[in-house]
């Protein structure tokens, strides 16, 4: 069943233009697929789908094109959605364009930073949970600077 799901996930974004995730859902329901927006999330993380803008100035999800690396591309994806950086005790909250923050914090938890612990991302907000205090402006600044902020 998932991997029927995810072929018509696929389908879905190379032959229309997939905004958000009750998009997909929508999609999804309608080629006969019973899921909720939970599925669809983990689904999207399974993908490794990012979302991207497209020739006419939507974001939208999409598989990470075959140029550059996958790395590179979540810098790309993370440095077009963030808008800024707050470092607040041992969190530091990150926020993102609309729909912006899962693409966002795959990046960090692809980076694998030994300072994070973890994140946790909504729509547009991220928190990211440091180890130490102390090295929370320090990861909010490499944070920044991945950002070009």
């Amino acid at each position: 069943m998932k991997s029927r799901r995810h072929k018509c996930i696929l389908d879905l974004i190379n032959n229309s233009v997939m905004q958000t995730q009750e998009d997909l859902v929508d999609g999804l329901r309608a080629a006969g697929f019973d899921c909720t927006q939970g599925t669809v999330s983990r689904d999207i993380r399974e993908l490794r789908l990012m979302k991207v803008l497209d020739h006419s100035g939507v974001y939208k999800y999409a598989l990470p094109k075959e140029c550059g690396s996958y790395l590179e591309r979540l810098k790309e994806v993370f440095a077009q959605s963030v808008l800024s950086v707050v470092p607040s005790g041992n969190l530091i909250i990150v926020k993102t364009i609309p729909a912006g923050a899962v693409g966002a914090a795959s990046t960090i938890d692809t980076l694998d930073l030994p300072e994070v612990l973890g994140c946790i991302a909504g729509d547009d907000t991220i928190f990211v949970a440091i180890a130490d205090t102390a090295d929370s402006h320090e990861v909010a600044k490499k944070f920044v600077e991945l950002a070009r902020l």
